[in-house]
């Protein structure tokens, strides 16, 4: 699903991000949630290139939003294309790891960049590659495999080092 998402245009892939945005904004979320995520939509929309992605302003709405969201949601809303469906987790049990990678790892990644017919959906990460979000049993906890195709937030941080956040 990811390699079709990576081979669609980046207005398409625009597009997509702001219908699961829409999405997320239908369902039972708070009015700081929801105020930020129209903000985020915005700064996606106002994006002209892929490395726009990586502004600061996109990068703090990030981290506002891992702050003010439980883990389980927060990966459920932004690592996959999927519907969001709530889950009954307390908010304040935030993902400090996500937290975390995006304060000290966002950055413009060559790696996920760089597609040019070699994408790989070898990423067998926890958070990050939300194709395998459910119980995350079917994951492996360890030796993270790097992978084209992008991981973590919007799909823009890559997989290294991620395979700790259970």
């Amino acid at each position: 699903m990811k390699d079709l998402f990576f081979s669609l245009t980046f207005e398409n892939q625009k597009e997509l991000w702001s219908s699961k945005l829409n999405q997320i904004l239908k369902t039972k979320i708070s009015e700081q949630q929801k105020t930020l995520l129209n903000q985020l939509k915005k700064e996606i929309g106002n994006t002209e290139k892929f490395a726009d992605l990586y502004g600061i302003n996109i990068q703090k709405l990030a981290i506002n939003l891992a702050e003010n969201t439980s883990k389980t949601d927060f990966i459920a809303m932004f690592t996959n294309l999927r519907d969001y469906h709530p889950s009954n987790e307390d908010p304040k049990a935030i993902c400090n790891d996500c937290i975390s990678s995006l304060e000290s790892d966002w950055k413009f990644s060559e790696e996920i960049l760089s597609l040019d017919g070699r994408l790989t959906a070898s990423c067998n990460c926890k958070w990050t590659c939300g194709l395998c979000f459910c119980t995350m049993d079917v994951v492996t906890t360890s030796n993270c495999t790097k992978t084209s195709l992008g991981c973590g937030f919007l799909l823009l941080q890559s997989c290294e080092k991620r395979d700790d956040l259970k």
